[in-house]
């Protein structure tokens, strides 16, 4: 039985009121392998939705070799949508909550380090002190 809800970490797969069973221990197992197997299939399912929008994933950004291309530019930033820039902050490791101005201030604080010669690291850490 599961008693949380989809998005929280932590879930109870099942309970029982009296010892369990090798057999029901192993059905529980499975049931839970089952419902992982469904959370690694959502998650492929918005990672890829995040390559057709043009979102890069830290290992690209950490792999590319230019400093104009390691990361996107201020002008591609003021360009994006607000849930595109959610994207790309949570990718980074940055916070995705707060409104479209702040969510745009952070990244735009990455854009514009990264321009300026900042390792990407640099200006995650950077970003990650805006308030």
């Amino acid at each position: 039985m599961d008693c949380c809800g989809p998005f929280n970490a932590a879930q109870a797969i099942g309970g029982f009121s009296e010892r369990p069973s090798y057999k029901q221990l192993e059905q529980l197992i499975e049931s839970a392998r089952q419902a992982k197997l469904e959370i690694f299939a959502l998650a492929r399912k918005a990672s890829s939705l995040d390559r057709e929008a043009g979102i890069k994933s830290p290992e690209e950004v950490a792999a590319s070799s230019s400093s104009d291309a390691a990361f996107y530019s201020p002008a591609e930033i003021q360009a994006m949508d607000s849930k595109s820039i959610r994207r790309v902050l949570v990718s980074l490791g940055l916070p995705g909550a707060g409104t479209p101005v702040k969510l745009q201030q952070r990244a735009l604080a990455v854009a514009e380090a990264v321009a300026a010669g900042e390792s990407l690291e640099a200006a995650v850490e950077k970003a990650r002190r805006l308030r």
